[in-house]
């Protein structure tokens, strides 16, 4: 028998339990998560156990068994629009100096086709793995051309200093962050992080929770502690480059300011984090944490068969490949 939800629009959704990033190879993608960024530190504070599936044990979902919902959707986006941008940013570092300015004798009118492009090419990729997804984002990044895009008030490319450049700091614990792009800002005088959201709503609490968003926070620790805080001075803060999807697509930015002792309160927090790490690893002792973290957003665990078999069952379960976070 057919499943309803993959034949309601003509097996898009079916299409699309294959990722966009089946099209590249790993070591193709410009952008990606960090190794022990965000995400890696938020896996083990939602479930140890879990966090040992996808770290320790090295194991992940297959495509064909994990849930197409409303969570995996918005990380797919993203994850395709940011890598869109990326490509476009990086395609423009090539005909300018580390201060901005054109050193190319290519004409700016085959610079800009060059770096839309570059945008779309991946797009393009895309669309032959997972076409919903690749269309939807076509659609994205058509609005923001429109909006800050090459003739734009806000066609920023000049300030471009870096593309998805990985930090890495070790100390009290480990951290790494991939900053979507570092520009110079000439209002605030110094660096600041340019960082790509997709969100579905805009909405003051959206606003509100950057300032002490986990993420924002360990990226300024990282600079603190890197190669480009020598040779550039210190974060200056964030331009949060927003696109709205639900409804009419708009896209705002927003600047966040930096905050350090906010930043240091986040990494005491992360040390004692690490300790419970610590003690998990040296007692090879992984706890479940049941509860909320079992079932999201209506959505049972993707760990959810495997631990209701006392971990005996491996269905649908797949060893990582090198290069996988």
């Amino acid at each position: 028998m057919n499943d309803p939800s993959t034949t309601s629009w003509g097996d898009v959704f079916k299409c699309d339990a294959h990722s966009w990033e089946e099209c590249l190879p790993k070591k193709d993608r410009i952008g990606g998560p960090s190794p022990t960024g965000s995400s890696y530190w938020a896996d083990f504070k939602n479930c140890p156990y879990l966090f040992y599936l996808h770290h320790v044990k090295r194991m992940k979902i297959t495509p064909d068994h994990s849930r197409f919902d409303s969570l995996r959707e918005a990380l797919e986006l993203g994850g395709l629009y940011h890598e869109g941008l990326a490509r476009y940013y990086t395609e423009h570092l090539k005909y300018v100096d580390a201060h901005g300015k054109k050193v190319s004798k290519v004409k700016q009118t085959v610079i800009d086709d060059n770096c839309i492009n570059a945008m779309f090419s991946i797009v393009d990729a895309a669309e032959k793995i997972a076409p919903a997804t690749a269309s939807q984002v076509r659609r994205f990044l058509e609005g923001w051309l429109t909006v800050k895009g090459p003739g734009t008030s806000e066609d920023t490319r000049s300030s471009t200093m870096y593309v998805e450049n990985l930090a890495t700091a070790v100390g009290d614990f480990p951290y790494s962050t991939r900053f979507d792009r570092i520009m110079w800002s000439d209002k605030l005088k110094g660096p600041c992080v340019d960082e790509h959201k997709t969100a579905g709503r805009y909405s003051e609490t959206l606003l509100m929770s950057y300032r002490l968003d986990p993420q924002f926070l360990g990226q300024i620790w990282c600079w603190e502690k890197s190669v480009l805080r020598k040779k550039h001075g210190p974060l200056k803060g964030f331009r949060v480059d927003l696109c709205i999807k639900k409804g009419v697509r708009e896209y705002p930015t927003e600047w966040v300011p930096i905050s350090l002792p906010a930043m240091k309160d986040w990494a005491r927090d992360m040390v004692d984090l690490q300790s419970d790490m610590l003690h998990c690893v040296s007692s090879r002792r992984w706890p479940r944490r049941r509860g909320a973290a079992c079932t999201q957003w209506m959505k049972p665990c993707e760990a959810h068969e495997h631990c209701s078999s006392l971990g005996k069952s491996w269905f649908g379960w797949t060893k990582k490949v090198r290069g996988d976070y």
